[in-house]
């Protein structure tokens, strides 16, 4: 399903954004933070869309930005929240190595071409 010029307007408006560029100026990953705005969950952060394209990988982009997207979220939230699929040990690693912890699994959270993937989802608390 393709998602609308409006839809991205809208997530790029209501959310944080950051990108990592290469030295040709290219867009070579992202990563995405929301805050919630219910009163009694705005507490807390939500990271979302982190993609860093494979040409980039292992280069310390991802760290950099997730160190960029947490420390924006633990400025005005006490908890960042994460979910990560369970296969993707790559990511967990750069999680856990970020300091967040695996709290739960949400079983069959997402499926792509009929096969279920579990999600993990992960935490970090401010001190």
């Amino acid at each position: 399903m393709q998602q609308t010029l409006t839809w991205f307007a809208d997530r790029l408006t209501n959310n944080i954004v950051f990108g990592g560029f290469d030295e040709n100026d290219a867009l070579s990953g992202v990563v995405g933070i929301t805050h919630s705005q219910a009163i009694k969950t705005r507490h807390n952060a939500f990271l979302w869309g982190m993609y860093v394209r494979p040409a980039a990988r292992a280069t310390g982009l991802s760290r950099r930005l997730l160190d960029a997207a947490t420390q924006e979220a633990l400025v005005h939230c006490r908890s960042i929240r994460l979910a990560v699929v369970a296969t993707n040990q790559a990511a967990q690693r750069l999680y856990a190595a970020a300091g967040f912890r695996a709290w739960a699994t949400d079983q069959g959270a997402l499926m792509v071409n009929d096969v279920l993937y579990d999600e993990i989802m992960m935490r970090l608390d401010r001190a």
